[in-house]
């Protein structure tokens, strides 16, 4: 079976230091810990696996042909019970649904046409289990309107601090 990446998961794989090889391993060996049965477009899946006695979440999709790697983390034991299996949260995150969002920042990437502009330290709130971010209405509209100046500019490559407008 294929096994498809999510940019995301890459990006965290990249962040976590986990290699591809431990990707498939814990896919192959892994305990499937949560089934995600009723999620669309496929059934998703949260599975736990160990590195040299390191756990590490996968959540991944699956399909008839492939297995889509939604993204993987480094569980916290403090926000998992019996050996990183159950965890005791009441809200969930919509990507890993297990994680809650806490203040942080981010940098966001926004393409357009063959402009690329990299806005660094965004305002997020962040899932401190698998990493997806949030960003508010006011510091979206800020992020798009500052993009757009930019593209318009003519310039190709943009990479800055984002501020908060006052």
């Amino acid at each position: 079976m294929e096994i498809i990446y999510r940019i995301h998961a890459i990006q965290r794989m990249f962040e976590r230091d986990i290699s591809e090889e431990t990707i498939e391993n814990i896919i192959r060996n892994g305990n499937i810990i949560e089934e995600y049965n009723n999620d669309k477009p496929y059934p998703s899946y949260l599975i736990l696996g160990f590195v040299k006695e390191k756990p590490i979440h996968i959540v991944y999709a699956e399909n008839a042909d492939q297995i889509i790697i939604i993204t993987t983390y480094i569980p916290e034991s403090t926000k998992w019970e019996n050996n990183y299996q159950y965890e005791d949260k009441k809200m969930k995150c919509m990507i890993c649904k297990h994680g809650e969002t806490v203040s942080g920042t981010t940098t966001i990437t926004l393409e357009r046409a063959s402009s690329t502009v990299v806005f660094k330290d965004v305002p997020a709130l962040v899932c401190n289990n698998c990493g997806e971010k949030y960003v508010d209405q006011k510091t979206t509209k800020s992020l798009l309107k500052k993009a757009s100046e930019i593209v318009e500019n003519g310039v190709e490559v943009d990479i800055r601090k984002f501020k908060v407008a006052a």
